[in-house]
C-alpha cells in the first residue's frame, strides 16, 4: 500500500469540492471519503480540514447546517452552494465549446457537401445534449438514492429538494445548450464556400 501523503491547501479545497458534489457531509465523513476514493494514500488533518472547510464556506463555495451523525451526535453537514454550481456550469461550458470548436474542419466539409445550416446546428445540439443528458439522468438517480439513505441522520433539514433538482437540470441544459450551439454558430459564420455541384 502506497505511503499516506498530505495535502496542499489548493487540492485539498479541490477534493473537498469533489467530495460534497456527491451529498452533504460532515468533516469526519469528507476525510473518510478522501481516504477511501484514494485507496488510503491521501490523508486528511483535522488542523487542515476544518480551515479549509470555514474557508470554503467563507468563499460561499459551501454551505453548513448542524445535523445528527451516524453515532447520533451534532454534527455539521456541509454541502455545495450555488456558486459551486454556476462554477461547474462554466466548466461544462468550457469542455462542450472546445469539443464543437475542434469540429470546425468537420462542418465545412459537411457544408461543402450540401449540409444547411440549421441541419448542422441540430446534428451539433444533438450530439452535444446527448452525453449531458446521460450524466444528468445518473446523477439525479444517484442523488435521490443517497438522500433517502441519509433522511435519518439529518435534523431540521430535508435532504433533497425537487424544486432545487428541477432548477439545477434546467441551468446544466441551458449552459450545455448554449456551449453547443453559439460556437458552431460562430464557426459557421466564418466558413465562406459553396455547395459542391454534383455533376451528372
Amino acid at each position: 500500500m502506497a505511503k499516506p501523503t498530505d495535502l496542499v491547501q489548493g487540492t485539498l479545497d479541490l477534493l473537498i469540492l469533489r467530495t460534497l458534489a456527491l451529498q452533504p457531509m460532515h468533516g469526519r465523513g469528507i476525510a473518510q471519503r478522501i481516504r477511501q476514493f484514494s485507496n488510503e494514500v491521501l490523508q486528511v488533518h483535522q488542523g487542515a480540514l476544518y480551515p479549509a472547510l470555514h474557508r470554503l464556506e467563507q468563499q460561499g463555495w459551501i454551505r453548513a447546517k448542524w445535523g445528527e451523525s451516524e453515532n447520533n451526535r451534532r454534527a455539521k453537514f456541509y454541502s455545495l452552494t450555488p456558486d459551486a454550481l454556476l462554477l461547474a456550469a462554466a466548466g461544462l461550458y468550457g469542455v462542450l465549446a472546445y469539443l464543437v470548436t475542434q469540429r470546425t474542419n468537420e462542418l465545412g466539409v459537411r457544408i461543402a457537401l450540401g449540409a444547411q445550416r440549421a441541419q448542422i446546428l441540430h446534428l451539433v445540439l444533438k450530439n452535444g445534449l446527448r452525453p449531458v443528458l446521460l450524466g444528468l439522468v445518473v446523477g439525479l438517480a444517484g442523488s435521490t438514492a443517497v438522500a433517502k439513505l441519509i433522511r435519518s441522520l439529518l435534523y431540521g433539514i430535508e435532504p433533497y429538494d425537487s424544486i432545487v433538482f428541477l432548477a439545477v437540470v434546467a441551468i446544466l441544459l441551458a449552459v450545455a445548450a448554449l456551449a453547443c450551439t453559439l460556437p458552431a454558430w460562430r464557426a459557421l459564420g466564418s466558413i465562406r464556400c459553396r455547395p459542391f455541384a454534383w455533376s451528372s
